[in-house]
């Protein structure tokens, strides 16, 4: 594996890495015989020598190994076990890896979106922190850092119900707009040293130069089985392991239900995935089609396929988003188990307008399809883009699977994301999530 090519999604690095090397993850803790998190998952951070989601004693020992000539360093394996990534282990490895663990000030590197080990300082908390859009907010909100970010994006705006919005500053309407010339001057006018950027090249284009001024930006993915990595990578250099560890330990604790309880993979049913806007009929006749999830890096593609066998095909049309755009006829020759329609831009009105606008859009596109006389057309948010996805897992999964997951126990799950990684946890409004109303024979109702 080569560690300075250019590799657009982390997560797909990761597993290898982690395969290669035969690591078993434990959970970080002060007590070494305590229990750790049994994953694949690892934190993208140097100095993460053994690949699993700290940065602790146990690095200090693998690189000491090294040093003392106890074992031999297999970069391909363990990148992460050299530090400060100049090509050798050494002694100054070692010291940097104990200035992470004592929370002392130096710089680090991480691996980024764009597959470069990028230097960035550390700790990275107690920042003023700006957001490109709304899944990086959510990033902030799990590791509860929402304290500190004090520019976001105008598509967090609609978000009240669960950030406090009161102190925050709005700029951009999409994730470049947020970050473009006009905006820069409102960056450095809040003091803003810290920007979690969405990752792409027209972002990084005005975030980059804003270095010299102070304002570093970090470039992680942010959707679908990705997000944990990200989630884990942030956790160091926030100083917010627990946090981290918290959320990757809910992502577990799903996997593992879903895995004990629902049927063997050749048994699942055959979902395909698509994306409905408000206005749908401008979104086609822009993009040549109705947005369809066909394979990586789309979050609902990635997450949903926990679950289900979901729809995959070439990416041919948007390839960084992992979509194609079919026309509705399409969904009429090519019949599945289930639909999954996730509404754009639409979770932010009452349940009774979520409910109207998802008749409306099976009525207007899909009423000839196979999904709907059999009554399998499923609404679901966009949430599945970012990383309020997982909370929506066992919704869905009660969705398909009625027999198995209750809806009492999806909605707990739900309930548990919003009350432990939400800027105001159990005093959030849950937003309108799926389909209830009596329009449409919904399979599940």
């Amino acid at each position: 594996m080569d560690y300075g090519s250019k590799i657009l999604i982390i997560a797909v690095v990761v597993v290898i890495v982690v395969a290669a090397c035969g690591s078993i993850v434990y959970l970080m803790t002060k007590d070494p015989a305590d229990a750790r998190i049994d994953t694949d998952e690892i934190a993208a951070v140097y100095g993460n020598a053994n690949n699993d989601y700290a940065v602790d004693h146990l690095d200090v020992e693998f690189i000491q190994d090294i040093i003392d000539g106890k074992t031999t360093w297999d970069k391909a394996a363990n990148p992460f076990a050299d530090a400060n990534c100049d090509g050798s282990i050494t002694q100054a490895d070692l010291d940097l890896v104990n200035k992470i663990i004592n929370d002392e000030e130096c710089t680090v590197y991480y691996y980024n979106y764009f597959g470069e080990a990028q230097e960035i300082s550390y700790p990275q908390f107690n920042k003023r922190i700006a957001v490109t859009y709304w899944q990086q907010a959510e990033e902030m909100a799990i590791l509860g850092q929402w304290d500190n970010v004090k520019v976001a994006n105008a598509s967090v705006e609609s978000r009240g119900n669960i950030y406090d919005l009161s102190g925050v500053k709005f700029i951009g309407n999409s994730a470049v707009s947020a970050l473009d010339s006009a905006q820069v001057e409102t960056i450095l006018e809040e003091g803003i040293d810290l920007i979690i950027g969405t990752a792409s090249d027209s972002v990084r284009m005005y975030a980059d130069p804003l270095k010299s001024q102070g304002v570093e930006t970090i470039y992680l993915w942010h959707a679908g089985d990705y997000c944990i990595s990200t989630i884990l990578t942030l956790g160091v250099l926030m100083d917010a392991e627990e946090q981290a560890e918290k959320f990757l330990q809910y992502w577990v604790d799903i996997k593992g239900l879903l895995e004990d309880r629902l049927p063997a993979e050749e048994d699942r049913p055959s979902v395909v995935i698509v994306m409905m806007h408000k206005d749908e009929d401008s979104y086609i006749s822009s993009y040549g089609g109705i947005f369809t999830s066909v394979n990586d890096p789309a979050g609902e593609w990635i997450l949903i396929g926990e679950m289900a066998n979901v729809y995959t095909a070439d990416v041919t049309g948007s390839k960084t988003q992992g979509r194609n755009y079919y026309q509705p006829e399409w969904f009429i020759e090519n019949p599945f188990d289930y639909m999954v329609v996730m509404g754009s831009g639409v979770n932010s009105g009452t349940q009774e307008e979520y409910n109207s606008w998802f008749e409306g859009m099976v009525d207007k596109y899909y009423s000839k399809t196979n999904e709907y006389a059999d009554g399998n057309i499923l609404g679901v948010t966009y949430s599945f883009g970012g990383f309020s996805g997982y909370s929506l897992m066992m919704v869905l999964a009660w969705m398909i699977y009625p027999d198995l997951i209750s809806y009492d126990e999806a909605v707990e799950w739900m309930e548990y994301y919003y009350d432990n990684f939400t800027d105001l946890g159990t005093e959030c409004e849950i937003p309108p999530q799926y389909y209830t109303g009596d329009g449409y024979d919904a399979s599940y109702l």
